[in-house]
């Protein structure tokens, strides 16, 4: 509303570029953003665009007794306008912030972050006191292109984890940290350079992919199996369950931060801070190989120009030797099947939920649950098959993520939907518990890094196609229901898997490095 329509026109005409179209004798202004809506090829439909209303206050009557009723006048304390409006790829928030302060609006706000609309926004009150928020896209990309660089990333963590895991068995893993933690971390900070090229955006991310898979799970298992044995199914679960945990935790809160104070470059920037200021000087003064694994790696070093190295004084096979097994295909189908499927399932917790009209804070309590228990039973998972030391541990634990799903699609009870998904969070958490721990006891640690990167490319490439094929399934059936009853399926299969696993084969060495580590 305005107290004078005419006026109010010319400054959205000016500010805004829109189309000013003066009716009822400058009692009303018709303000038309231009262009229609679009079809999906892209072509302009026979929809014309929205347009906006600027009235006359001194018109405004209440409803719905109108009659007798004085005219209005604008008031500073009165509830005002307030307009949202998604800035067009050929505009710029900051030409019509600037052209609005001209024209005698007042700033509200600038680079102001929604976490509720995830996105950025400026605002500013027009001089009759309407308040227009500016919405922007950063480069107009479609969803798709977004999206694209998640595969991608996985593609190439696919590709560096098998080589990092040998350069971790050749030259020891805390000199593959360290070096993957100076690398992962520019990686990161170098997202912020993205210009708006496809190209380049896909480039920047493929680093970070690469660079990102060498400071990873595997390079810190094989560490961790090294020192210690007979706690080692602990001690990775402490790791990998407390390690992400808290990562998974603060850096979200930090990035968001980050992202209000300094919007998504300096977000970026700041992470990459984090992560090499933080973790580097931690790493270099407190990580250390093996004694073991410290002596060959001083004998590689002198004997650079002999190509046959003694092995490592460590129990074990090699890739080769591994694949030639029945067990290491096994455990590869059960655990990729397995790590896939819940992998679909956490990130289709909120959708799933909102499909059955359960509110959005229900879901995300839902989804908090599965992920706190997944970091916990990690620990519980390591703790019971140090105790146990058989793979069928881990059987009992496969069945709870299937109840857990059950429970979570078809319950009508929040509270079995809650349990349901810390019975999930059971599944996934022995998944990650068991993998690491596994390939230790059955093909030792002579080539462990080569052996786990190999798994962990698998893995990582089920885990990116399967919430692809719920979300085909969604689009074919027009529910989760049919997606639910197939993972339920192949969960059980990777259970039943684990079942045919023999008794672990490596011996259990001496226990003074585990003595000498705690």
């Amino acid at each position: 509303m305005s107290d004078d329509p005419v006026k109010a026109g010319k400054f959205y005409a000016a500010v805004m570029g829109w189309e000013d179209d003066v009716r009822m004798d400058g009692q009303f202004c018709r303000m038309v953003p231009g262009g229609n809506f679009k079809n999906p090829d892209g072509s302009d439909s026979e929809i014309g665009n929205l347009h906006i209303g600027i009235g006359d206050v001194a018109n405004l009557r209440p409803n719905p007794d109108p009659a007798g009723v004085d005219s209005r006048t604008l008031s500073p304390f009165a509830r005002s306008s307030r307009l949202w409006v998604l800035v067009s790829e050929d505009d710029s928030v900051d030409r019509i912030m600037t052209a609005a302060v001209e024209h005698g609006a007042e700033v509200l706000w600038r680079n102001h972050y929604w976490k509720e609309f995830n996105g950025f926004n400026d605002a500013f009150r027009d001089p009759w006191g309407n308040e227009i928020i500016l919405w922007r896209k950063e480069f107009g990309w479609p969803r798709a292109v977004v999206s694209g660089v998640l595969l991608l990333t996985a593609v190439m963590s696919a590709i560096i984890y098998p080589l990092a895991g040998r350069l971790s068995d050749r030259w020891g893993s805390r000199r593959v940290i360290l070096v993957g933690n100076a690398l992962f971390a520019p990686a990161i900070a170098g997202l912020a350079l993205a210009d708006g090229s496809v190209v380049q955006f896909y480039l920047l991310f493929a680093i970070v992919g690469a660079a990102g898979a060498i400071p990873s799970t595997p390079a810190y298992s094989k560490v961790i199996s090294e020192w210690f044995d007979e706690k080692r199914g602990l001690m990775l679960g402490v790791a990998a369950g407390f390690g992400n945990g808290i990562g998974s935790t603060f850096m979200p809160i930090a990035a968001g931060l980050m992202l209000v104070q300094f919007g998504w470059r300096g977000a970026y920037i700041g992470i990459g801070l984090i992560v090499f200021c933080l973790g580097f000087p931690t790493l270099l003064a407190l990580l250390r190989d093996a004694p073991g694994r410290v002596e060959e790696i001083k004998l590689r070093e002198r004997q650079l120009d002999v190509p046959d190295i003694p092995a490592a004084p460590l129990p074990g096979v090699n890739l080769a030797e591994a694949t030639s097994t029945r067990t290491f295909w096994i455990l590869m189908a059960a655990v990729a099947l397995g790590a896939g499927c819940m992998t679909a399932i956490f990130t289709h917790v909120v959708p799933m939920l909102m499909d059955r009209g359960i509110v959005i804070q229900q879901a995300t309590l839902a989804i908090s649950i599965f992920a706190l228990v997944t970091a916990g039973w990690q620990v519980v998972t390591g703790y019971l098959l140090d105790k146990f030391y058989t793979p069928i541990v881990a059987v009992p634990m496969f069945a709870a993520a299937i109840l857990g799903l059950l429970c979570f699609q078809f319950s009508q009870s929040m509270v079995v939907i809650y349990f349901g998904a810390a019975l999930m969070g059971v599944g996934l958490g022995a998944e990650f518990g068991c993998l690491s721990y596994f390939v230790s006891r059955y093909f030792g640690l002579k080539a462990f890094g080569m052996i786990i990167g190999v798994y962990y490319s698998v893995v990582i490439v089920f885990q990116g196609g399967a919430p692809v094929l719920m979300d085909v399934g969604f689009d074919v059936t027009g529910s989760y229901e049919a997606s639910v009853w197939v993972l339920s399926v192949l969960l059980a299969i990777g259970a039943a898997l684990i079942l045919l696993l023999p008794a672990f084969e490596i011996q259990r060495p001496s226990a003074s490095l585990e003595a000498s580590a705690s």
